[in-house]
């Protein structure tokens, strides 16, 4: 027997399979990237894992020559090695430089799931380790912001001299955003697909695809990607009341289309925090390596006001 099927039961049938066909579809746009020969950058540092209770917790370190530390925490999908690459040899030689891979990214393993607090105790057992050696200087980029706050709201990184908010915002339950999160969750995109990663190789002159290639394939697992966008769609810290170090700020993306501009500028503002802004999209940490560590190295004597016994550094 023939069921008759009406407009709108077509239309629902059609709606419900439109999710699978671009989602395919992304699949066979990834597969010459995961095919393809892969040519990483030359990476500075060598990789560590500090052992806390928590479990192991992997980072990048630098070596610097001066006596303070800066620590690096990169975006949703990102990893240390990926988000800091082009950012940290304009670093090097200067600041003790620890880049830090969140729970599930990089070669950190996901443990006990992705969740904000538990990506903030990783920031933390990083910033303890570098606080030993003298000041330190926190920067947060995209996600990597939220987990710095939610670190703070926590009360656990008060050894942070100077907090630097990069390409983020207090709170990522803002519509726009939420609507982008929901559709990287259901197309299985975000920073993995490569039709969301044309701008970024565009505005960051990302040409070599063997790059690109090394780029895609460091991309956290799709479980990872879920976890850490429904942490994100939760987020907001607007109204908490957070107490960040005096010499903190904002560096704002004002080209981002990721992250509102107006969300990055209103967060700023709602902690009080002067606002640096680069002509960038949300590649940031890509697009403006040399000028983001500019910023980041000049501020170096504000995050040394509090007083600290300097450890030698190794």
């Amino acid at each position: 027997m023939t069921l008759p099927l009406s407009k709108r039961g077509v239309g629902i049938g059609l709606a419900a399979g439109i999710p699978l066909v671009i989602s395919g579809l992304v699949e066979l746009a990834r597969r010459p990237l995961v095919r393809m020969p892969v040519t990483g950058p030359e990476l500075l540092g060598r990789r560590q894992v500090l052992e806390s209770d928590g479990g192991p917790v992997h980072v990048r370190h630098v070596p610097g020559s001066e006596p303070w530390s800066i620590v690096l925490v990169h975006g949703w999908s990102g990893c240390a090695d990926v988000t800091w690459h082009a950012v940290i040899p304009h670093l090097a030689g200067g600041p003790n430089i620890y880049a830090v891979d969140l729970p599930g990214h990089g070669e950190a393993p996901l443990g006990r799931g992705f969740t904000l607090d538990e990506a903030a105790r990783h920031v933390a057992v990083v910033v303890d380790r570098a606080a030993a050696l003298g000041p330190v200087a926190l920067v947060g980029f995209s996600m990597g912001g939220a987990a710095s706050l939610t670190g703070f709201s926590m009360g656990i990184l008060d050894s942070v001299d100077r907090y630097v908010a990069v390409a983020t915002a207090d709170r990522f339950a803002a519509p726009s955003l939420t609507m982008k999160l929901w559709a990287a969750r259901i197309f299985g995109a975000g920073d993995r697909s490569p039709f969301i990663l044309q701008e970024t190789w565009r505005r960051a002159r990302v040409s070599k695809r063997e790059m690109v290639a090394w780029i895609f394939r460091n991309r956290p697992s799709r479980k990872v990607l879920n976890q850490s966008a429904v942490a994100l769609m939760r987020f907001d810290l607007s109204e908490a009341d957070i107490r960040l170090p005096e010499t903190s700020e904002w560096i704002v993306a004002g080209a981002d289309t990721v992250i509102p501009v107006a969300e990055q500028i209103e967060s700023a503002n709602r902690h009080g925090l002067p606002i640096t802004e680069l002509d960038a999209s949300h590649a940031i940490t890509l697009e403006h390596p040399a000028d983001l560590a500019r910023l980041l190295r000049a501020q170096r004597k504000a995050a040394e006001r509090r007083d600290h016994s300097v450890a030698t550094l190794d």
